[in-house]
């Protein structure tokens, strides 16, 4: 593209210094357009694209509105608007997005391709879990579809790319020894928000985000005004609770308040952080809720306790706790054979009961 003063015709930022950037050509006509773009490189694309265009024949002067360059900054922020007023998780999409700004927000949103996307995927996989790097590429591909019904793109990139297979059974929770040496590195103003996640199970917003008004500690319950189900949830507290909880300032509205009165919302990297200084491998905040449910288990509570207490919504969601108590099930057998060998009597040509239960407890 030929420069004139050490500049490149045919395109300027206006206002300078605001990073967008604008084409200006004349037609076959010698008719004068102006058209806004964005950033300087595609803006170089847009005046090549016309003045190959006009050489051909091919330009068409009304038709320049309707081709207006869509940034897949504009599908984002559109998302994020649609967000905000329909889903209860906007606050994560808002936290995600960013990341995909980080991608693709310099690039016109048609242009975003498939081997884009696996380039991105590849690299954040490096820095969080499966599961993490889904939940951004789910939000992508919302994103697209959005944009498709607006009538602002005409495909989404994100077909054919396929989603990292997770491991949703994951159990991954703290050992004494862990929960030591993370109390070693983590902050001390952070000391009860772990202790509390670790006597409640909750959630990570739901933990970060406790309100007083929320407590009743002369009851001794709790509770989650919405849950991950959309259902308020009232909960009893572990007896240290109230004294914890009695013990913390009160800064205003959150219980975590911090000099702003709002709370940690970034908690999330801080213990991550002291998990790092700890020498602790494999462990996330949400991983204090499964810690909460391995504990009960291996203490021989029962699973549907357990769901009430943690309040899943289904028992099935905390069956991947079972295989961690092991001396309950054996209990459990060996009530269900005592209570045959009380009621069952011998016949004529068999064993006893109680001898056949001597039998296999000598094997």
């Amino acid at each position: 593209m030929p420069k004139h003063n050490g500049k490149t015709r045919g395109i300027f930022e206006r206002p300078k210094g605001s990073g967008v950037w604008w084409v200006r050509y004349c037609d076959q006509h010698g008719r004068l357009h102006r058209e806004k773009v964005g950033p300087k490189g595609l803006a170089k694309e847009v005046y090549q694209k016309r003045k190959t265009a006009i050489r051909e024949g091919k330009f068409f002067p009304e038709q320049v509105g309707q081709q207006r360059v869509i940034q897949f900054g504009e599908l984002a922020r559109d998302f994020l608007a649609y967000s905000k007023l329909h889903k209860r998780s906007h606050d994560n999409d808002a936290t995600r997005m960013r990341r995909l700004l980080e991608a693709f927000g310099g690039k016109a949103a048609k242009t975003v391709t498939a081997e884009d996307i696996e380039h991105f995927k590849a690299g954040l996989s490096v820095k969080v879990a499966p599961a993490t790097v889904n939940r951004h590429l789910a939000l992508l591909r919302s994103v697209y579809y959005l944009g498709i019904r607006n009538r602002k793109v005409e495909h989404n990139p994100m077909r054919g790319v396929k989603l990292f297979r997770e491991n949703n059974a994951r159990v991954r929770y703290l050992t004494e020894e862990e929960e030591f040496r993370l109390f070693q590195t983590l902050p001390e103003r952070y000391y009860a928000l772990v202790e509390v996640g670790l006597l409640t199970g909750l959630r990570a917003s739901n933990l970060i985000g406790l309100r007083w008004r929320d407590l009743d500690l002369e009851a001794g319950v709790y509770t989650i005004p919405e849950s991950k189900s959309g259902d308020a949830l009232r909960l009893p507290m572990h007896p240290r609770l109230p004294g914890i909880l009695a013990g913390l300032p009160r800064n205003g509205v959150y219980v975590f308040a911090e000099g702003d009165g709002e709370p940690p919302w970034d908690f999330t990297h801080t213990f991550a952080s002291a998990v790092k200084r700890a020498g602790i491998t494999d462990l996330h905040l949400h991983d204090l809720r499964h810690t909460f449910a391995s504990r009960l288990t291996m203490a021989g509570v029962d699973l549907l306790t357990i769901k009430e207490l943690g309040g899943w919504k289904t028992l099935a969601m905390v069956l991947r706790y079972a295989h961690l108590s092991p001396d309950h099930k054996r209990a459990a057998l060996g009530r269900l054979i005592s209570g045959r060998s009380d009621t069952a009597t011998s016949t004529e040509g068999q064993a006893p009961i109680e001898a056949v239960r001597v039998g296999v407890a000598k094997c």
